[in-house]
């Protein structure tokens, strides 16, 4: 019996947890999107294992992007920040399957970028992409576009 009982809780632990051991995420858990800011790393190719870092890191606050909730509003909003412009648009994360989709269009201000990569991580958020898949640590995300051979890497703002 009392083996029963300990198999039982280690079956329900696994279960809460996942085999991976990953600790799930979600609303009410750590790892949620709502209310962190993210500032954007680069580029990164998978396929050749390469980071292309963003020109004009030392613009503080250029390249973020920022996830919140507007009270009153169904959705959850989001602005990203670029060297020149400011969107902001409504997303819907579902945390099991780890995809966010961006419901608006991320509207924005339509100014001439001062880099190019001010126009690719813009482009990359607003094309015809609405769903991306992505992984979410404590301090790192990655939003995964072209199939996965390519994503934007983050690190959390303090």
């Amino acid at each position: 019996m009392k083996n029963a009982k300990l198999l039982l809780c280690t079956l329900a632990v696994f279960a809460f947890i996942g085999c991976d051991g990953k600790e799930p995420v979600g609303p009410g858990g750590k790892n949620t999107l709502a209310g962190t800011e993210w500032k954007l790393v680069g580029f990164f190719d998978v396929v050749q294992g390469e980071l292309t870092e963003i020109m004009g890191k030392e613009c503080d606050d250029c390249y973020t992007l920022r996830f919140f909730v507007l009270s009153g509003e169904d959705l959850p909003q989001c602005r990203i920040k670029t060297t020149a412009n400011t969107g902001t648009g409504s997303y819907r994360a579902d945390y099991s399957n780890s995809t966010i989709e961006f419901v608006d269009t991320l509207s924005r201000t339509g100014m001439e970028e001062l880099y190019e990569d001010g126009k690719w991580y813009y482009t990359i958020l607003h094309s015809g992409i609405r769903t991306f898949e992505f992984e979410l640590k404590d301090v790192e995300l990655k939003l995964y576009y072209n199939n996965k051979k390519n994503y934007l890497l983050f690190k959390r703002r303090q």
